[in-house]
């Protein structure tokens, strides 16, 4: 069978895709990266999907429960602890970080139970994030019922009995979340397989501005440039204007010498330490997350 050696994604939400698929407007085999969520899905039917399990996952689920990003301070205090959602989580279950910097799971952080309890003091006021990280496998069916025993002859041995019909199979869990990269992927009827060597090399997308501008959709998920000689501000829009997922997040840096400053649009509330706004210098960076409908929090070098 012939095949392209590009294969195209249909970029969609959750909910977009549902309601597709309650539209009967769906094609088997079809692949579709759903953008709130970081997941790769394949149409069955005209209505109905599959998102595959086993695969590389992110932001990813327990059971069929997720969590949204969860945001909190430092206290300035050793063994500081956060309460997770979820009592059967790991330290490898989740991404956490301090200001911006990666901790390693286990040797900076640990979880018991519900709570994660970091190693070392944070100071007072630095900011924590922490994210889920891998999807539960889910459930095994039920094994069938054994078939009855045939009947005993007199004097010679009975035929044996027929054999059981199968049981029917237990419902199967929800996969987590998974990540695909579309380069390196091939699809062959409903068989996924990818190039792993590939996937890892995916690129970061770098995005760079000349002058003050608002986020764009094109920034989630990037790096944003700002390569200005004079002052210039990045702005924040609401939901309305600009609909971008929870969990989103940009990473922003100023790399000309004009100071770059974060605003944001009116009814959206910018979360930052001290309240500050502006980069502190030339190549400086901060990452900024979405973490409600018209909320985002920005972690990194922030000055007056």
């Amino acid at each position: 069978m012939a095949r392209s050696n590009t294969i195209r994604l249909l970029r969609t939400t959750r909910a977009n895709l549902n309601a597709q698929a309650s539209a009967g407007s769906l094609l088997a085999g079809e692949p579709y990266y759903i953008t709130d969520e970081d997941a790769f899905a394949i149409g069955k039917t005209a209505s109905s999907y599959v998102v595959p399990a086993g695969a590389p996952t992110g932001n990813g689920t327990s059971g069929t429960a997720s969590f949204a990003p969860i945001s909190a301070s430092g206290t300035g205090a050793a063994g500081q602890t956060i309460t997770l959602p979820f009592s059967d989580l790991s330290a490898t279950d989740v991404v956490v970080f301090v200001s911006g910097v990666h901790q390693r799971p286990t040797t900076d952080y640990t979880i018991s139970s519900a709570t994660l309890t970091l190693t070392e003091a944070v100071p007072a006021g630095e900011s924590i994030l922490v994210r889920p990280q891998l999807g539960a496998t889910g459930a095994k069916g039920e094994k069938g019922d054994k078939g009855d025993a045939g009947a005993t002859g007199i004097g010679l041995k009975g035929d044996k009995g027929d054999k059981g019909d199968k049981g029917d199979a237990g419902a199967t869990g929800t996969a987590g979340t998974t990540y695909l990269a579309g380069e390196g992927m091939t699809v062959v009827g409903t068989t996924i397989s990818a190039d792993l060597s590939v996937v890892a090399a995916r690129k970061t997308i770098i995005v760079t501005y000349p002058n003050s501008t608002g986020t764009g959709a094109g920034d989630a998920e990037a790096l944003v440039r700002m390569d200005a000689a004079s002052a210039n501000v990045y702005t924040i829009p609401t939901n309305a204007s600009l609909n971008l997922a929870i969990g989103t997040t940009i990473q922003l840096q100023q790399v000309g010498t004009g100071q770059t400053s974060i605003a944001a649009a009116s009814g959206v509330s910018l979360q930052t330490d001290s309240g500050y706004t502006k980069l502190k210098g030339q190549y400086a960076a901060v990452t900024l997350v979405k973490v409600a409908a018209d909320t985002w929090t920005a972690i990194g070098a922030l000055v007056p």
